[in-house]
């Protein structure tokens, strides 16, 4: 059984309450930040109409041009979802070997994202194996 008053106990009420100071603090920016998020989708709907008549309508993607087009948007999609090696085969199937869309902004911000990932879980490591470590000096002695 653990001793209330031990070192170990007091060690892990302070890190208990660490956490939940800082998922406060993130919960309140996260409460600040959906609310200027949802202002802004608010004021988009308002400023703007819109068609979807029109994606219902066989001519609207009938030329090469409207094609093109439509195959670039989808390009795109690929590039911020982080998908190159498919956006690639796409661009070479439909011929879009010519068109100037740059995949280093979303290969910067993929790669981002990666490394915050591999940066949060080894922080996690490094929080594990400190307690862990400070536990057992205090059962050794």
């Amino acid at each position: 059984m653990v001793d209330p008053s031990s070192p170990a106990k007091a060690r892990l009420q302070s890190a208990l309450s660490s956490a939940r100071e800082a998922v406060a603090k993130f919960s309140s920016s996260h409460r600040d930040l959906h609310s200027s998020v949802s202002k802004v989708g608010k004021a988009v709907d308002r400023h703007f109409a819109a068609d979807y008549d029109s994606t219902s309508r066989e001519e609207v993607f009938a030329g090469k041009e409207q094609q093109r087009r439509l195959n670039e948007v989808v390009l795109q999609h690929f590039y911020r979802q982080g998908q190159l090696d498919l956006s690639d085969v796409l661009a070479e199937e439909a011929g879009l070997g010519n068109i100037k869309l740059s995949k280093e902004p979303f290969q910067v911000r993929n790669e981002g994202a990666l490394y915050i990932i591999i940066l949060s879980q080894r922080l996690r490591f490094k929080i594990r194996v400190k307690f862990l470590k400070g536990h057992s000096t205090d059962d050794d002695h």
